[in-house]
């Protein structure tokens, strides 16, 4: 694997959150889904305060490692993949224990494409070929 095949992974990962926000804003859904999703504001103002500054402190630990660890990887910095690997499974297993949505199937396939793109990511640099790059 060359530096320039690894790059263009990385660039297809952001390819594929751009679809995934894209999709997210502008893929309508039906107006019996519209009309049956709850208030979410109404149900977030009756969790307890604890919920919050955990929700607080996953989005700010696992947001700010995937990101940081995102572009680390562009520059090849040695810590990259370990901070992008915390920061991916910070969001996968406590993120998605505190939030909640309705996805449309557009959306929902561009979520399942960005995990399978990242596990590509961290099986090539953990297992793979393009952990020399780290080293």
């Amino acid at each position: 694997m060359t530096h320039l095949q690894f790059t263009a992974l990385l660039c297809m990962y952001g390819v594929v959150i751009a679809l995934s926000f894209a999709a997210e804003k502008f893929d309508l859904l039906p107006s019996h889904v519209s009309r049956a999703k709850p208030n979410r504001l109404e149900i977030l103002k009756r969790k307890p305060r604890v919920y919050f500054w955990l929700l607080g402190l996953t989005v700010a630990i696992g947001g700010c490692c995937e990101i940081a660890g995102f572009v680390g990887m562009f520059f090849f910095w040695h810590y990259a993949p370990l901070l992008f690997a915390c920061g991916v499974a910070c969001r996968a297993l406590l993120f998605q224990s505190f939030c909640w949505s309705v996805q449309s199937g557009l959306e929902h396939m561009f979520n399942e494409l960005e995990f399978l793109v990242i596990g590509v990511i961290l099986a090539l640099v953990f297992l793979g070929p393009a952990g020399q790059f780290f080293i």
